[in-house]
């Protein structure tokens, strides 16, 4: 988790730098409180998640052939701060609060390559 880099005031207002790099897809998530969302991996794609406004738990676990690893980071992720999502990451997000999420994808969203490149959990434990 980290939080926005790159602050910069003036008497004007504010600009924040949330993420750098070379994104194929960025995606405005809108999801209520309560919700479950991901429980999935991607086999080679990955994004940051921006919370824009709201919280939710992240949750992750490097891809193993443990059929029950449990989750190795657990955290709350509020308004203006980051997390990344790898390669061969398992994550699962759980919303405390109706969130509106900002996510820079590394790998293309079109539904052929997205559905190729992401392994859902079907326990979505």
């Amino acid at each position: 988790m980290a939080q926005a880099t790159g602050l910069m005031k003036d008497e004007r207002g504010e600009i924040i730098n949330i993420a750098q790099g070379d994104f194929k897809a960025v995606q405005v998530i809108n999801t209520f409180k309560g919700a479950v969302r991901s429980c999935h991996y991607h086999k080679t794609g990955g994004h940051w998640l921006y919370v824009l406004v709201g919280r939710m738990i992240y949750k992750e676990v490097p891809v193993t052939s443990d059929p029950n690893p449990g989750w190795e980071t657990v955290r709350e992720v509020a308004t203006g701060e980051k997390v990344r999502s790898g390669p061969m990451m398992l994550h699962k997000t759980e919303f405390l609060e109706d969130t509106v999420l900002i996510s820079c994808a590394i790998g293309p969203l079109d539904t052929v390559s997205y559905e190729v490149d992401t392994v859902r959990d079907p326990l979505c434990r």
